[in-house]
C-alpha cells in the first residue's frame, strides 16, 4: 500500500465469519482462505481499518495508489466489484462493504447478509451459481475488464481476447458497436430496467451455434450513468438443424450480435 499507516498493514481482526490477518496477507472467511489480489486486500484492510466511518473514493484512491495516480474513474468500483464477490456479496446485497452514494464505502463490521423475503435475488447472482456459468465484468463504456473463471472461454472466445474490448454478445440487441450499445442501454437504464435474463442460440468464435442462459445485471451511479455491467452465460450445448428455428422463434437478435461479435473479435 503506498500511503497506508501501520495501523492498515498491522491490523488483525475478526469481524463474525470475516477474518483479517494482514501480518500473514491473509483473509479468511468461515474459516476458509480467501484469495485476493494485492490491490483487493489492501482496499479491504483499508476500510476495515476504519469500521463504521465512510472513506470517500478520493482516500482510498490515494491510499492504495498514491497521489500521482490518474486513470479510468471506474478503476475503483472494478476492484470493489471483484472483492465483494470473493466475500460472498454484491453491491445491491452488501454483507460488509456498503456503498454511500456519491462519497465512498463504508466498513461494517456486524454486518450480516439478509434476503428480505420481497427482494428478488439479483438475476446473476443466480445464475451464477450454475457450475458451467462464466461472468464477464464491463465498466461504463463496455469494456470488459474482467472474465471469471479466468481461464475459461467466453463463448469460444479467450479470456484474453477479450480484455479491454466491447463484446457485442452481452445483449440480445444486435448493435453493430459500443455507442450505439451503450446508447440502447441508456434507454434501459431510464425506464428503470436493471436486470434481464433470456435463452437463446447463439454463434460461438468458431461458427457453430450454441443455446445459452443469459443474465445481465446494470450498476448505475447517482446521475443514471452506466457504471458497470455484469453479464452471466451459460452455454447448454450446441444446436444442429434445431439452431434456425430456434433463432428465428426466441433470439434472433441475440444471433445477431453473437455473429457480428465474431467478425469483430475473432
Amino acid at each position: 500500500m503506498s500511503q497506508g499507516g501501520t495501523l492498515i498493514h498491522n491490523l488483525q481482526a475478526t469481524y463474525g465469519e470475516l477474518e483479517i490477518n494482514a501480518r500473514a496477507w491473509e483473509v479468511r472467511l468461515g474459516g476458509a482462505v480467501i484469495d485476493l489480489t494485492r490491490t483487493e486486500f489492501e482496499i479491504l484492510a483499508l476500510l476495515a481499518s476504519q469500521p463504521r466511518e465512510v472513506v470517500p473514493d478520493e482516500e482510498i484512491t490515494r491510499q492504495i495508489w498514491g497521489d500521482g495516480w490518474f486513470g479510468d474513474d471506474n478503476n475503483l468500483a472494478v476492484h470493489v466489484s471483484k472483492l465483494r464477490h470473493k466475500l460472498g456479496e454484491s453491491g445491491s446485497q452488501p454483507r460488509y462493504i456498503r456503498t454511500v452514494r456519491g462519497v465512498g464505502y463504508r466498513f461494517e463490521p456486524g454486518a450480516r447478509h439478509h434476503q428480505a423475503a420481497d427482494i428478488p435475488e439479483p438475476a446473476c447472482e443466480v445464475l451464477r451459481r450454475d457450475p458451467g456459468a462464466v461472468d464477464v465484468l464491463t465498466d461504463g463504456r463496455l469494456r470488459v475488464v474482467s472474465v471469471h473463471p479466468a481461464d475459461t472461454p467466453v463463448l469460444g472466445f479467450a479470456p484474453g481476447h477479450l480484455l479491454g474490448r466491447y463484446f457485442g454478445v452481452i445483449e440480445q440487441h444486435p448493435w453493430d458497436d459500443h455507442q450505439s450499445a451503450r446508447g440502447g442501454i441508456a434507454v434501459l437504464i431510464s425506464s428503470g430496467v436493471r436486470e434481464w435474463t433470456a435463452s437463446h442460440v447463439v454463434r460461438r468464435s468458431d461458427g457453430s451455434q450454441v443455446h445459452a442462459d443469459f443474465a445481465t445485471c446494470l450498476s448505475v451511479d447517482d446521475e443514471g450513468r452506466l457504471r458497470q455491467l455484469h453479464f452471466v452465460v451459460v452455454e447448454r450445448g450446441r444446436t444442429l438443424e434445431a439452431a434456425d428455428s430456434c433463432a428465428k422463434s426466441r433470439g434472433r437478435g441475440s444471433l445477431i450480435a453473437g455473429q457480428r461479435a465474431a467478425a469483430r473479435l475473432a
